[in-house]
């Protein structure tokens, strides 16, 4: 799939899979992830990425004189350091006893590179339009286009492995800011 043939507003639904010890979410999630109509980015890599995208895009409407792309794709990136090769490295494991070896992880600069074409191809579509979905959508489009996976569909699913609790207030922000959310446990 060529780049300017993705709408980022076109998504079919988000599935949200939440934690519940024991249950299979992992394997649910690594499932998920191989699929070629399905996004997905590593559990421990988009903890708080509602919150970090809604602070990134209300600081650039508080001042729209300081947006560029490529600010917006640096400020992103350095809040999801765990999407990358290069800096997920020290997570800690489950137990807190230090860091655990991990495999996954894109190379941040081709990351970003896709990210850029993505989010020109974007404004030519809504010029000046940027929701906080549009940018999980490219977060995820990003990623799977980086690690050179093969997707067939135009509206695909994003799967996020939310492999924590929900908390009421964050339900709630979900609700509002993704496409089609669905919860699953």
């Amino acid at each position: 799939m060529k780049i300017h043939q993705i709408d980022l507003r076109n998504i079919k639904s988000t599935l949200i899979v939440t934690y519940c010890g024991r249950s299979g979410s992992y394997l649910f999630s690594n499932l998920m992830d191989s699929h070629p109509e399905v996004l997905s980015c590593p559990p421990e890599s988009l903890h708080h990425a509602i919150a970090n995208i809604i602070d990134i895009l209300s600081n650039f409407v508080k001042n729209p004189a300081s947006f560029t792309v490529a600010k917006f794709i640096d400020n992103l990136t350095s809040k999801h350091p765990l999407l990358f090769k290069e800096t997920n490295k020290d997570v800690p494991d489950d137990t807190g006893c230090g860091p655990k070896e991990t495999n996954y992880g894109v190379e941040k600069n081709a990351f970003k590179s896709i990210l850029m074409e993505l989010l020109y191809c974007h404004f030519k579509k809504y010029p000046n339009s940027l929701l906080v979905s549009d940018v999980f959508s490219l977060i995820h489009w990003g990623y799977a286009l980086a690690q050179g996976r093969q997707l067939v569909s135009t509206t695909p699913i994003i799967c996020w492995q939310r492999h924590i609790v929900v908390l009421n207030g964050n339900g709630s922000q979900y609700i509002k800011h993704l496409v089609n959310p669905i919860f699953i446990t």
